[in-house]
């Protein structure tokens, strides 16, 4: 999952960031809800604002697909 493909990024070291503010407090606000799938990111109670946080597991979710290559059709 996206979230799983996040966690993996970053206990690894293949992702870091600069100290953004809003990256910290994202990450800060998450919790977890886990079902048959894996599990994915929620907002803890009372917490804020979590989008930066499932914003950037959907992005390193599409940065680890395969690439695939061109074809071109004549």
């Amino acid at each position: 999952t996206a979230c799983s493909d996040l966690l993996d990024a970053i206990v690894n070291n293949r992702i870091v960031h600069s100290g953004q503010s809003e990256v910290g407090s994202s990450m800060n606000n998450c919790g977890a809800k886990i079902n048959d799938a894996g599990w994915r990111i929620v907002r803890r109670r009372s917490a804020g604002d979590v989008s930066a946080a499932i914003a950037l597991a959907m992005v390193v979710h599409q940065l680890l697909k395969p690439v695939s290559k061109p074809a071109i059709f004549a």
